[in-house]
């Protein structure tokens, strides 16, 4: 599934998810891979939509939380994203991966004080365990440093960070698309030359989500 909504192949992604949440309507992994795809589709409000319920299943599910922040903050509901990633920083304590996503959100919230000393501090973890150079270069690019961003993902591809598969389809990348040195990143990540254009938001006829939702198959759900 991963494969496919980095290729950008989003039928087929969604149709493995819907298949997974209805061969597994418990688990909270499952019942989120709709909206995980949904956010590489930027169809942002079914995207929150999704990951509700999986929250309501197991509000402590860090990753729910921050998956989520992303699509409200494109939907404008900036305080609600905060929330939710102080949340998971309080779940999972003060890891690289919650800083890191704490102060992207900083950033895209126009909170660049913050930002900065959240940036800084992640930058003086990095010399005793190990951060995402593709997270700091979402930070940068979010406070409007390009060079420092594709500083970071140059690191990133020395690191061969996985999350580069995904260049094609994350809209936190979207300021840095044009430019010949992001081409030339593509390049070296052995992406579809013809892939570069950022995916149309929103579903498609074919892409439509039909099967039951796994509240149906709840316990006690009627």
């Amino acid at each position: 599934m991963n494969l496919l909504a980095a290729r950008g192949r989003f039928d087929e992604a969604l149709a493995e998810g819907v298949r997974a949440r209805a061969l597994d309507p418990l688990s909270v992994t499952t019942c989120a891979i709709v909206g995980w795809v949904l956010i590489f589709m930027r169809d942002y409000e079914r995207a929150v939509q999704e990951l509700r319920t999986p929250l309501e299943m197991d509000p402590t599910w860090v990753l729910g939380h921050l998956w989520s922040a992303w699509p409200k903050f494109q939907l404008g509901q900036q305080d609600e994203a905060i929330v939710g990633l102080e949340k998971a920083m309080a779940l999972w304590g003060n890891t690289s991966y919650t800083r890191a996503h704490l102060a992207l959100g900083l950033a895209v919230a126009g909170r660049e004080g913050q930002a900065r000393l959240a940036l800084a501090a992640l930058r003086e973890m990095s010399s005793t365990r190990y951060v995402s150079s593709v997270l700091l270069a979402m930070i940068e690019t979010a406070l409007g440093d390009r060079d420092a961003a594709f500083v970071c993902l140059q690191q990133a591809l020395r690191d061969r960070d996985h999350w580069l598969v995904y260049l094609d389809v994350d809209s936190r990348f979207d300021p840095l698309r044009g430019e010949p040195r992001f081409e030339a990143l593509r390049r070296s990540v052995g992406l579809a030359p013809d892939a570069s254009s950022p995916p149309a938001a929103g579903l498609t006829e074919s892409t439509a989500i039909t099967t039951p939702h796994p509240n149906s198959a709840r316990p006690g759900a009627n």
